[in-house]
């Protein structure tokens, strides 16, 4: 079930940070996030073609940082995101890696992300 403020201050943070490449998104975070993506394109897609690039366009670099964040929680560098290149396995092992939990303590990424509520 969504959890209508959490999805919106989700979205929030996802365009607040956009630019923001250090630090650590928790699981909830990425998947609200990836939800709000996909809803936005299906919609976009739907009402103009033109809509919809200019949508990937605005999204694509907080889309970016928000992965790399949330490959940060798990304790792993933000380069690792470029498995996906990799036909077949890469998407597997970083859809894997996206759905995993992340580390309960701090990192060298920070602290871990309180449960938003």
């Amino acid at each position: 079930m969504i959890d209508g403020p959490v999805f919106t201050a989700t979205i929030k943070s996802g365009f607040v940070k956009s630019f923001d490449f250090r630090g650590r998104a928790s699981r909830p975070d990425y998947w609200y996030w990836f939800l709000f993506i996909f809803l936005g394109q299906m919609i976009s897609a739907f009402l103009d073609g033109e809509l919809r690039f200019i949508f990937v366009l605005v999204t694509f670099v907080p889309t970016l940082a928000v992965t790399v964040r949330r490959m940060h929680d798990m304790d792993r560098t933000g380069w690792w995101i470029l498995i996906g290149l990799v036909p077949g396995l890469g998407d597997l092992a970083l859809l894997i890696w996206l759905t995993l939990p992340g580390t309960y303590y701090p990192n060298r990424f920070g602290d871990p992300i309180p449960a938003r509520t």
